[in-house]
């Protein structure tokens, strides 16, 4: 069985947007039981939180929890920022207003790293950003919020069993999608092969991960002249959901005549 590989992000909203699974994984992850009354792609708030319209691979909500799911990809300076941005995004959403501050839902984001890093101080399995509050002699969980970030390609002796089947599922499609090397007797792992086998793609799935190749095949070859991939996409993305060249320029700090040379570049 031939495998899609989960960093792209066809595959791996196709894997996690299936309730089992997304709720699986939380479980294995987190110690969460969810059930939520809804699963979206690409969510967006609206009104937007803050200055930058920002949308989430995976959201998930029930009466007692929010989860995003998140893939990243390109290694970015900022991305690390970003996700804390995508995280207390969700968290003050859920304030409604100077009346009711009350946060009824934990969040929960989670950050799949889907490649090695090269940065010794990010190979790590599972970082964890909790808000908790310094008492004497210990801390006090005012907040159960948490941001996690997942590197599959650094598993060790304490990442808990079943997180590293699902981080040996997202390496293996990766690195050996034509000969897999999994072992598992949970039927959970067994549907989510199938999911994102080559035969269970779609032929708008299949077309979707073209598009998206392509995208960073042309963003690889345009580095030559002078680009930035990371932040030629950052700057693609904020363009695509509505800012104008002026802003994107304050917002990076960049002048107004090399965001438009970037975007013309990568059009």
């Amino acid at each position: 069985m031939r495998l899609a590989p989960l960093n792209n992000q066809v595959v791996f909203k196709k894997l996690f947007q299936d309730k089992e699974i997304l709720c699986t994984f939380v479980k294995d992850l987190t110690g969460l039981d969810i059930d939520p009354e809804r699963i979206e792609t690409e969510k967006k708030f609206d009104p937007p939180i803050g200055h930058i319209d920002i949308e989430l691979d995976i959201f998930a909500e029930d009466s007692a929890h929010r989860i995003i799911v998140e893939i990243q990809r390109i290694r970015y300076e900022d991305h690390f920022d970003r996700f804390l941005h995508y995280w207390l995004a969700a968290i003050i959403d859920l304030a409604k207003s100077h009346r009711q501050y009350e946060l009824t839902r934990q969040v929960h984001t989670i950050v799949w790293l889907t490649r090695k890093a090269k940065d010794k101080r990010f190979q790590h399995d599972i970082v964890v950003t909790k808000l908790d509050s310094s008492i004497s002699g210990g801390t006090l969980s005012l907040y159960p919020h948490k941001l996690y970030f997942l590197n599959p390609f650094y598993p060790n002796e304490h990442t808990p069993p079943m997180v590293t089947e699902w981080f040996r599922l997202v390496v293996e499609s990766i690195e050996n999608p034509d000969n897999p090397n999994i072992v598992t007797e949970r039927d959970v792992l067994h549907k989510a092969f199938k999911l994102i086998s080559d035969d269970g793609l779609s032929p708008s799935d299949r077309a979707t991960m073209i598009d998206e190749l392509e995208w960073e095949r042309t963003l690889k070859n345009n580095r030559t002249e002078g680009i930035d991939l990371g932040q030629a996409k950052i700057i693609v993305s904020l363009h695509e959901r509505g800012m104008t060249v002026a802003e994107i320029a304050e917002m990076t700090s960049l002048p107004i005549v090399e965001v438009e040379r970037l975007l013309k570049l990568c059009s």
